[in-house]
C-alpha cells in the first residue's frame, strides 16, 4: 500500500537553496542543514517502505487442552495462557483444541481424535505445543513424532509428575501440579482435632488414580489417630446420601470431579458445593476454584498460575530459547487460601491459620471500609489548618 510523506518547509529549504545553485558556497553551518535534510528525506521515504514492507508470518502455538471448555480448572490454566501470550510483542497465533476426556474418557474417542489431529493439522506447522493436564501431555508423547514432528512441548497441571514420564522424549519441560496433601491434612487435623477420619471422595478416571496414588504416598500426621477413606467411583448422588449418613462429622477432602447418576460430569466446584451440602464436617480442597463452593480452604493450587508459567515458558522457545535449557518446573507454587464464611460456621478463627493465610470474604474493618474517604477528609483539614493559620498570621502582622 503506498503511502503518503509530509514533511515540514523549514526541514527542507536549506536543500532546496543548495540544490538550486550548485556553486553556492557552503557555510559550516549550511552544510549541517544540508545533511539533516539528507536525513529527512532518507528516514521519511525508504525506511518507512522497508518497516511497512516486511510483514512476518505470525508464530503459530497449538494449545491441547485435556477437558473441555467451561471446566473450571482448565478454563484457568487457558486464562493464564492466553493473557500472557497476549501481553507478549510477539504476535503469536494461538489454536486450541479440547480433546474433551472428561466427558469421553474411552479410548475409541481418543483414537478418532488422533485421526481428527492428522486430517486437521496434516499442512499446519507449529512453533510450539503446550499440553494442559494428563491426558493431553500422554496423547502428545504417544502421537507427537506422526502429527508434529520434533515441536517443542510445555506441559501444565500435570499430576504425579516423574522425570521418567519424558524418558526417551526430548524438546519438552513445563510446570507440575503438586497439590501440598500432607500440610492440608496436617491443618485440617489441627483445626479439627475430634475428627476421626478423612473421607475423599475419587473419580473412577486417570485423574482419580494419580490423585489415589500421591496421597497413599503423602506421610500421615506424626502421632495423629486418623483414619483415611478413599471414595471411588461413586456418583455424586451415593456420595451425598452416604454423608447424610454419618454422624461422626468427618473431614472431607474434594478432589477431582464427580458423575451423577445419569453420567453427567459435575465440575471440581459443583462437586465440592454438593459435598459441602450434605456433609457435616468441614470440607477441604487442593484447587483455588474451589472456594466459594462451600470449601473451608487448604494448600491451594492455581490453575491460572500453572497456564501463566507455561505460556512463559513457550515464549522462551519461541525466542529461541532451547526447551531441555528450561528446568521442569516440578514445585508448584501453592499458597494457603480458606473462606471466611466457612471458617465461621466450624468455629474457626482467623488467628489460628497459618501465617500469611489468604482468606476470601473476610469483613473490612471500618478504616479499611472508608479509607479513601477518610484520607480525603484529612487532607481537607490540614488544608482547612493550613488556610486558617496563614490568615491568622497575616492578622498579628497587620
Amino acid at each position: 500500500m503506498g503511502m503518503t510523506h509530509y514533511y515540514r518547509s523549514h526541514d527542507l529549504q536549506p536543500v532546496l537553496a543548495t540544490l538550486e545553485n550548485p556553486v553556492l558556497s557552503l557555510t559550516q553551518t549550511t552544510r549541517r542543514h544540508f545533511w539533516a535534510g539528507v536525513f529527512t528525506l532518507f528516514a521519511g521515504t525508504v525506511l518507512p517502505a522497508q518497516a511497512f514492507a516486511y510483514h512476518p508470518e505470525p508464530i503459530s502455538i497449538l494449545v491441547l487442552n485435556s477437558y473441555h471448555k467451561g471446566f473450571a480448572w482448565s478454563d484457568a490454566i487457558m486464562q493464564g495462557i492466553e493473557e500472557t501470550v497476549a501481553a507478549s510483542p510477539e504476535r503469536i497465533d494461538v489454536w486450541i483444541e479440547y480433546m474433551d476426556t472428561k466427558r469421553f474418557p474411552d479410548q475409541p474417542h481418543r483414537d478418532s481424535l488422533f485421526t481428527h489431529c492428522r486430517h486437521k493439522y496434516a499442512k499446519q506447522r507449529f512453533h510450539a505445543i503446550i499440553t494442559s493436564d494428563n491426558n493431553a501431555l500422554d496423547f502428545v508423547l504417544k502421537h507427537r513424532v506422526d502429527l508434529f514432528g520434533g515441536t517443542p512441548v510445555v506441559f501444565a497441571g500435570i499430576n504425579n509428575f516423574d522425570p521418567s514420564m519424558l524418558q526417551g522424549h526430548s524438546a519438552i519441560t513445563g510446570v507440575a501440579e503438586h497439590p501440598d496433601y500432607e500440610e492440608t491434612f496436617d491443618i485440617a487435623h489441627l483445626l479439627h482435632p475430634r475428627a476421626k477420619a478423612i473421607v475423599i471422595p475419587l473419580p473412577d478416571s486417570s485423574t482419580g488414580r494419580a490423585i489415589k496414588k500421591r496421597m497413599e504416598n503423602t506421610p500421615k500426621t506424626e502421632g495423629a489417630k486418623i483414619q483415611i477413606e478413599f471414595w471411588e467411583g461413586l456418583s455424586i448422588e451415593d456420595t451425598s446420601a452416604r454423608l447424610i449418613a454419618r454422624s461422626d462429622a468427618p473431614i472431607i477432602f474434594a478432589a477431582g470431579t464427580a458423575r451423577s447418576e445419569s453420567g453427567r460430569v459435575l465440575s471440581n466446584s459443583e462437586k465440592a458445593a454438593r459435598i459441602a451440602e450434605s456433609s457435616s464436617g468441614p470440607v477441604y480442597g487442593d484447587a483455588e476454584i474451589l472456594l466459594g463452593h462451600g470449601v473451608i480452604g487448604g494448600k491451594m493450587v492455581s490453575g491460572y498460575t500453572q497456564g501463566q508459567t507455561a505460556g512463559e515458558f513457550a515464549i522462551d522457545i519461541l525466542r529461541g530459547k532451547r526447551a531441555e535449557n528450561i528446568p521442569v518446573l516440578t514445585e508448584s507454587p501453592n499458597r494457603w487460601m480458606f473462606d471466611f464464611n466457612v471458617l465461621q460456621q466450624f468455629a474457626v478463627s482467623v488467628s489460628e491459620l497459618p501465617a500469611g493465610s489468604i482468606v476470601i470474604n473476610q469483613p473490612r474493618d471500618i478504616f479499611d471500609r472508608y479509607r479513601d474517604f477518610a484520607l480525603v477528609a484529612l487532607i481537607a483539614v490540614i488544608g482547612f489548618c493550613a488556610i486558617i493559620a496563614v490568615l491568622v498570621f497575616n492578622t498579628i502582622l497587620r
